[in-house]
């Protein structure tokens, strides 16, 4: 999925007046916090990833397949929050989080953490 599918489907579920500089700011921001927080724990480099708009719309935003309607459930909860619609902002959260959750532990499983403390096989 990229920045602009992203804004398209969150543009067909809830109209909104903010324009796509704005919303895709707050799409490179969430999944530039992937590649800050989680990915450096690992050794694999991380998934390419957009940084800048519009010049990286044709790059994948980095979580993709079933994790990629977080974007989604991000986006529309940052248009949530801005429009004082705190019920709706803490629902789409909710489902945000729990999609990323849910991306970080697949991600762990499936890639090996940089070693702690240089121990390695020590017993």
């Amino acid at each position: 999925m990229t920045i602009s599918e992203v804004i398209s489907a969150v543009d067909e579920l809830l109209p909104n007046v903010f324009d796509e500089d704005k919303k895709a700011a707050w799409v490179i921001s969430v999944d530039g916090k992937l590649k800050d927080r989680l990915y450096r724990h690992f050794e694999e480099d991380p998934p390419a990833g957009p940084d800048k708009w519009p010049e990286d719309n044709d790059i994948p935003l980095r979580a993709s397949g079933p994790w990629e309607e977080m974007y989604v459930f991000y986006l529309m909860a940052m248009i949530h929050f801005y429009m004082n619609d705190i019920d709706d902002y803490e629902n789409a959260l909710t489902q945000y989080n729990d999609l990323l959750m849910q991306y970080m532990a697949s991600y762990r499983q499936t890639h090996t953490s940089k070693s702690a403390g240089g121990f390695k096989n020590f017993f």
